[in-house]
């Protein structure tokens, strides 16, 4: 299945914010895959385009 297909369904924090495991559904909401992530695996996305003039910024999870 491709990723465009699939939603994130789920984030759960573990391990006092070190790991997560982050679940993805298909529009059915049955479940694709879950899987364990450490933070330095995790990235911010964003759906509304960023001018290229921006400041990064770091956010904390």
């Amino acid at each position: 299945m491709g990723a465009a297909s699939q939603w994130l369904r789920s984030v759960e924090v573990l391990a006092s914010g070190t790991a997560f495991e982050v679940e993805f559904s298909g529009r059915n909401m049955h479940t694709y895959e879950s899987i364990a992530l450490r933070l330095y695996q995790i990235m911010m996305l964003r759906f509304d385009p960023v001018s290229s003039d921006s400041t990064p910024e770091v956010t904390t999870v």
